[in-house]
C-alpha cells in the first residue's frame, strides 16, 4: 500500500527527501492538478495541464522556470520594465523550457495536455503567491 500525504510539502530547516509518487494529486480545476514541494524560498511542482487550460494573466514575484515534459504549451509573456507593452508569444513543447523573469506579467495555455515541471522561487520567505484560476 502507498502512503499518501498532503501534495504540498514544505520543508523547514533540515533536508527532506520526498517521493513524488507519495504525493496526493491536488485538482485545481477540472482542467489543471499538481503536485507541489514547498521550500522556503521556492515551490517545485509537477502539473498537469488538459487541452485548453489557461493561466489568465498574471504576475509573480519570484522568478520561475518551466520545463515541459509532454504536450505543448503557448505562453504571452511581457517586458517586467515595461507591463503594459504587448505580449510577447513563444510555443513551448515538450522538452523544452521557458525562463520567465520576476514580475514579467504572462498568461499559459495547454495547446495539448500537458505535463509540465515548474520550478517558482519567491523573494522572500513568505510563501508564493496563489495560482491565478485557470480554466
Amino acid at each position: 500500500m502507498t502512503r499518501r500525504v498532503s501534495s504540498v510539502r514544505h520543508v523547514q530547516h533540515h533536508a527532506q527527501h520526498v517521493r513524488w509518487d507519495e504525493l496526493a494529486l491536488e485538482k485545481i480545476t477540472e482542467m489543471v492538478s499538481r503536485k507541489v514541494i514547498a521550500g522556503r524560498r521556492h515551490t517545485f511542482s509537477q502539473i498537469w495541464l488538459k487541452r485548453g487550460a489557461l493561466a489568465a494573466r498574471h504576475v509573480h514575484d519570484g522568478e520561475q522556470s518551466a520545463y515541459v515534459l509532454d504536450g505543448a504549451l503557448r505562453v504571452q509573456v511581457s517586458d517586467p520594465a515595461a507591463p503594459e507593452a504587448p505580449m510577447n508569444e513563444v510555443i513551448v513543447r515538450a522538452g523544452e523550457v521557458i525562463v520567465i523573469p520576476a514580475g514579467a506579467p504572462h498568461q499559459v495555455e495547454a495547446l495539448d495536455d500537458a505535463l509540465v515541471i515548474r520550478i517558482l522561487v519567491t523573494a522572500s520567505d513568505v510563501p508564493p503567491s496563489p495560482e491565478p484560476p485557470a480554466r
